[in-house]
């Protein structure tokens, strides 16, 4: 269908990708140029979505300020803080971290527990299918995780 010619498929990576190993991460910058922390966010926002990744802003009870989402089963999330010093200087503090999609995970967990089923009925061949997409789950959480981390980390190298 039209979906498909269109490119709005599950599977398909969206935007620039940098893979990185998906674990959470710090980063601190000085800066020279002071900003409010919602300019600077903007910001980050803004290269991102240049590059062709979807960004959700996080609202005001989250505990994360973006979540870059550039697959269907996983993505990375950014929480930063500011601290101005003296002199108009600000050390700008990030954090982010994977998360992989519920939906994803439930998903591979249906896939495990129909490949146990299968196995005890010894039908080997329905087996090994079945956990064969399990694993194939399992591994587009993991790279869609490690593009969103490769992506916030290569937003940040152009931080000030």
């Amino acid at each position: 269908g039209g979906r498909l010619r269109g490119g709005l498929v599950p599977w398909r990576r969206r935007g620039e990708t940098r893979l990185s190993l998906p674990r959470r991460r710090t980063s601190a910058i000085w800066s020279e140029h002071p900003s409010a922390a919602d300019e600077r966010l903007r910001s980050i926002e803004s290269l991102l979505r240049a590059r062709g990744i979807p960004v959700l802003r996080g609202g005001a009870h989250d505990r994360w300020d973006l979540e870059v989402r550039p697959g269907s089963f996983g993505s990375a999330r950014l929480i930063m803080g500011v601290e101005d010093h003296e002199l108009g200087t600000q050390l700008v503090r990030f954090r982010w971290w994977p998360r992989c999609a519920p939906t994803g995970l439930w998903l591979a967990a249906l896939f495990v527990t129909l490949s146990v089923g299968a196995a005890r009925d010894e039908a080997s061949i329905a087996s090994f299918a079945l956990a064969a997409i399990a694993l194939l789950l399992v591994l587009r959480a993991f790279l869609d995780c490690a593009a969103g981390m490769g992506a916030v980390a290569r937003a940040l190298e152009h931080q000030s």
